[in-house]
């Protein structure tokens, strides 16, 4: 759920990414993006931090610019075009093959497609930068066997960070 952006505690972190009691925040060193890995660190590292995995997407546009209306076209990191990068390159050992936002419609997707036949619930949402938390279980879900992906797509507004340039981040529980 994530460790308030208000007041946060100790508990509320433990709550967040585990461990033992006593608390203690040296047990905690890396435990997301942004938090310190050795040095000070203090209960502000974590406010509106998340456990999970934050991956990297380095974006790319595909094609570069709609053209015309119904058009397909997406920014992020898809592996089928391929356009953009993302690191790390798997999560919980499935290899990541699109995190995107699209548009074939007129109305924006987000999608995340992981290799091989997953269930619904393999992952518990996604966390596209600058966006709502999406849910694994509202998201609409189909295994395609002729390219060996597993897709989740929720329909849902594309956040300005991504429009094609720079880095953003997704934090996947």
């Amino acid at each position: 759920m994530a460790v308030p952006t208000g007041t946060a505690s100790l508990a509320n972190i433990q709550s967040e990414f585990g461990g033992s009691n006593p608390i203690q925040l040296s047990e905690y060193y890396g435990a997301a993006s942004g938090v310190p890995t050795s040095g000070e660190i203090s209960v502000d590292d974590f406010r509106g931090k998340a456990s999970g995995t934050t991956i990297t997407v380095s974006q790319s546009s595909s094609p570069p610019s709609k053209t015309s209306p119904g058009t397909q076209y997406g920014y992020g990191y898809n592996g089928g075009s391929p356009y953009g990068s993302r690191s790390p390159t798997s999560f919980s050992g499935a290899t990541i093959n699109t995190l995107a936002f699209s548009d074939a419609t007129g109305s924006w997707q987000f999608s995340v497609a992981l290799a091989g036949n997953r269930a619904k619930s393999f992952f518990t949402s996604a966390t596209p930068q600058g966006g709502s938390t999406l849910n694994s279980s509202s998201a609409s879900h189909s295994y395609n066997s002729s390219t060996g992906w597993t897709w989740w797509t929720w329909t849902t507004s594309k956040p300005s960070v991504w429009d094609g340039s720079g880095n953003v981040t997704v934090v996947m529980v």
